[in-house]
């Protein structure tokens, strides 16, 4: 297994609430550790970029600097299927992704705490770093965001600055349905004083979502989707009102074939 698809496969358990074991955490940290890109390998995955983005210190700031995807011109989807244009968002997804499951998995590396320090001095050199929805740069800092939140779930002087950005241009710019479940994500695993007003002024939205069936037309709708339903719980449920929901499933039906959420 790559450390890509333990990347996919990790989130899922979260994001659906499923125990994972010591045991399972060291054996996801050790397919994570191997995705570990060499000092020669991020140079050249540097000099590739130089076209796309900037050179010298800019483009250190805005490109990987321990896990760089294992084929570079290839761009990986994110874990809610967004189909990245740009090597900005693809690459920095795939590290911060890795780097953010590595913290909840191998949280005593002396090492990782190091790399992490290095990288959050990264995204605070970088636009996206600090929120910007020049093209990708908005779905960038999402990520950057959920990293950031993750590693230092104190520090609302990173955190907020980022997230008001992504409120405020969310509400007035269309975006893909995965970067909208992505921001929903988000929303159900950020600090309580952040992310509880803006779950409460979205209520009603979401639980419209969360009613209605989605298609499962394939198996990345039925993966897609599926996570998509355990999103909005895990969000609702921050409100005491859904509570109760914590413990419910969404379901394929036998009757229509879609996938259902039940409250």
């Amino acid at each position: 297994m790559t450390p890509y698809q333990m990347m996919l496969i990790a989130n899922e358990l979260m994001i659906k609430g499923v125990p994972v074991s010591a045991n399972e955490q060291a054996r996801i940290a050790g397919t994570l550790w191997q995705g570990l890109s060499s000092e020669q390998t991020v140079n050249t995955f540097r000099q590739s970029l130089k076209t796309a983005f900037h050179t010298g210190s800019a483009n250190i700031m805005m490109s990987p600097r321990y896990f760089v995807p294992p084929v570079l011109n290839k761009k990986m989807r994110t874990l809610t299927w967004v189909t990245p244009r740009t090597h900005l968002f693809s690459a920095n997804a795939y590290e911060l992704e890795i780097m953010r499951l590595l913290a909840f998995m191998d949280a005593d590396s002396v090492r990782l705490q190091s790399m992490i320090n290095t990288t959050a001095d990264r995204l605070d050199g970088a636009c996206f770093g600090r929120f910007c929805a020049e093209g990708e740069c908005y779905e960038t800092s999402l990520v950057a965001l959920r990293f950031t939140a993750s590693v230092f779930p104190d520090d609302l002087q990173r955190i907020q600055p980022l997230l008001d950005g992504a409120v405020r241009y969310l509400a007035d710019h269309p975006r893909h349905s995965g970067t909208v479940f992505y921001f929903r994500l988000l929303l159900s695993e950020l600090p309580p004083v952040t992310a509880l007003p803006v779950i409460a002024a979205m209520r009603e939205p979401l639980l419209q979502q969360l009613c209605r069936s989605y298609v499962a037309n394939s198996s990345d709708d039925v993966y897609v989707n599926t996570l998509a339903k355990y999103i909005l719980r895990n969000c609702l449920v921050r409100l005491p009102e859904y509570a109760y929901l914590q413990n419910t499933a969404p379901y394929l039906s036998t009757k229509d074939g879609r996938i259902h959420f039940d409250i």
